[in-house]
C-alpha cells in the first residue's frame, strides 16, 4: 500500500512511500515542519484512516485530538532508547491499516511510519 504526504510535489521525491515506511526530518525550528505535518495529517484523515500523533516537543502541539485522531505524549527526558521503545511498543498494538505519525521537537528527528 502506497501512502502520500499529502503533497503531490513531495509524494514525487518520496514515492513510492509504502506502508511501513519511516521518513526522518532534520529541522531548526517546529515553524519549519508544521506545513508537512499539516499536510500529511489532513491527507490522512479525509482518506478516513485512523491518525495517531506522538507528541515529543514542548511546543505547541501541531496536531489536536479530535475524531479519529490520538494524541499520545511521548516522554524523551527519559532518554531517546526508551522514548522509542514506548513509540514502538505503541506502534505494535495497532490494527493493521492504521497511520502512525511522530512529531519533532527541535532535538528529536522525526519518523513518519504508515503501518499496513
Amino acid at each position: 500500500m502506497t501512502v502520500s504526504t499529502g503533497l503531490i510535489g513531495l509524494d514525487k521525491v518520496v514515492q513510492p512511500l509504502m506502508a511501513g515506511d519511516n521518513v526522518l526530518w532534520r529541522i531548526d525550528s517546529i515553524e519549519d515542519y508544521i506545513p508537512f505535518a499539516e499536510h500529511f495529517c489532513n491527507n490522512a484523515i479525509s482518506r478516513r484512516e485512523k491518525l495517531i500523533y506522538f507528541r515529543f516537543g514542548n511546543h505547541e502541539p501541531v496536531v489536536e485530538e479530535k475524531p479519529g485522531v490520538t494524541v499520545w505524549k511521548a516522554h524523551p527526558e527519559a532518554g531517546f532508547e526508551n522514548s522509542i521503545t514506548e513509540v514502538h511498543k505503541k506502534i505494535k498494538k495497532q490494527e493493521k491499516g492504521d497511520i502512525t505519525y511522530s512529531t519533532p521537537s527541535p532535538t528529536f528527528q522525526t519518523n513518519v511510519t504508515a503501518t499496513g
